[in-house]
């Protein structure tokens, strides 16, 4: 079974590098920012350190579900900000990396069988979940000055916990459904029959 996890999460890892779009607005009197995230891409998904994967039958469904851990592996994005960060205007574009240490993802997929001249499964259900035990950001050139770009990205590091919190919940449901639809198209090719050869 590791094997087609494997192969499922290479698959996966696949359709995670399709275009994501992403806009967040937040703002009050002295902050106020617009910040889009475009080509957002997962690297290294395809690269677990350790795979756990269990089957569940049901009357009426299948559910995979896998858990993957990983030493490390980054969200890279093109990055647009602009606004107000304390009353200083920001209207900058910049490459960004975010990169999860030691992180854990939960992958869970309900499925129900469908017949096509042979039994096939098809996904009628994706969730997500991301743990991390660290984090660590590179902002390539948010602000112009070397110095204070540096600056920056060790106070994003610093509160990585509270950033992640906050951005978790959006990159959970954005890459769920991506990954869903890769994995049917995964589906659609090979009969259950085969599947766990």
């Amino acid at each position: 079974m590791n094997s087609f996890v494997l192969c499922l999460l290479t698959v996966v890892a696949f359709g995670s590098c399709l275009k994501l779009y992403l806009v967040i607005e937040l703002g009050n009197r002295t902050y106020g920012l617009l910040q889009k995230y475009d080509q957002i891409k997962l690297i290294g998904l395809s690269k677990p350190e350790n795979i756990n994967a269990k089957l569940d039958f049901g009357p009426l469904t299948t559910t995979l579900t896998i858990e993957a851990t990983y030493s490390e592996l980054s969200i890279e994005t093109d990055s647009e900000s602009q606004g107000t960060i304390v009353l200083l205007p920001v209207n900058v574009k910049t490459p960004v990396v975010f990169t999860f240490i030691d992180p854990t993802f939960t992958f869970s997929f309900e499925l129900e069988e469908y017949e096509k001249g042979a039994t096939y499964f098809r996904v009628i259900d994706t969730k997500f979940e991301m743990q991390t035990q660290g984090g660590k950001f590179d902002y390539k050139h948010f602000f112009s000055n070397k110095i204070l770009n540096e600056e920056f990205n060790n106070a994003m590091d610093a509160k990585w916990e509270q950033i992640f919190v906050l951005f978790k919940g959006f990159d959970e449901a954005m890459f769920a459904p991506y990954f869903g639809a890769t994995f049917n198209d995964f589906l659609k090719k090979i009969p259950v029959a085969e599947l766990f050869d």
